[in-house]
């Protein structure tokens, strides 16, 4: 029987024969050794590392001062405005607080309402509510004086960095079993970019489109692949089929 795409289907298994070399995995699956003992802050520093955290701090104090000094000197009769600098620890905390509230569903609540009395105490114990304010408003993960020109042939330039780092600690970390899966995902995102999708079909129909290379047995991400538009003009097909790039990532990681 052969369907209308040429696939070719047959009543009867075909018969099994010998897996060929380059098939047979011959290492252990799993996490590292190394991370056996480590805390669970510990191993979350493994795949957000310190020099991740680092890039994130200095671009975000940069674009906290520039603002403050822009505005201290736009309105000098009135009260000067002074940004105080993020700091590591400071950071991992605003992590937490962001991990929190998707872990208890409140991450589309309303901020004023989280940092209520009757919420989940570790927002209001991590840092007060306009300092959270003020670190997504400053936050950013780039040189902003060189994003213009990076964007011009990436337009995920502003966190392409961040991103490529958090896929190789994702590979180096983990050895995946036999059974890989490759699917795309949508995060719900309404923010100003130049990548971001429009699906009418979705429950969140704007977000950001990732394809992701993940282990098929408990869905550890290896890698993961920005949508960024289309490659060309002409449209798209078989779009999971052709990412040459998870490809070549999968060969990598054997």
């Amino acid at each position: 029987m052969t369907a209308k795409d040429g696939t070719q289907w047959a009543e009867t298994p075909k018969s099994e024969y010998q897996a060929r070399r380059r098939n047979i995995v011959r290492q252990r699956c799993g996490p590292n050794r190394n991370t056996n003992m480590l805390s669970v802050l510990d191993t979350f520093k493994l795949f957000f590392t310190p020099e991740m955290a680092d890039i994130i701090i200095r671009h975000t104090n940069k674009k906290g001062s520039a603002t403050y000094a822009a505005h201290n000197e736009k309105n000098p009769g009135k009260k000067q405005l002074v940004w105080q600098n993020l700091e590591l620890q400071e950071f991992y905390a605003f992590l937490a607080i962001l991990i929190t509230s998707g872990a208890n569903n409140s991450n589309t609540d309303n901020t004023i309402d989280m940092w209520q009395s009757y919420s989940y105490p570790l927002y209001r114990a991590a840092m007060s509510i306009n300092r959270f304010w003020n670190i997504i408003r400053f936050i950013r993960f780039d040189d902003a004086n060189t994003r213009a020109q990076r964007m011009e042939n990436d337009k995920a330039a502003p966190i392409r960095d961040i991103w490529t780092m958090l896929n190789s600690n994702l590979a180096k970390n983990y050895k995946p079993t036999e059974h890989l899966r490759i699917d795309e995902q949508i995060y719900p995102y309404r923010g100003r970019t130049k990548f971001t999708q429009y699906i009418p079909s979705k429950s969140g129909k704007y977000g950001i489109k990732v394809w992701w290379i993940c282990d098929a047995e408990n869905s550890h991400p290896l890698s993961g692949q920005l949508y960024t538009g289309q490659s060309s003009a002409d449209r798209e097909k078989n779009v999971g089929e052709s990412c040459q790039r998870l490809g070549g990532t999968v060969q990598r990681i054997w």
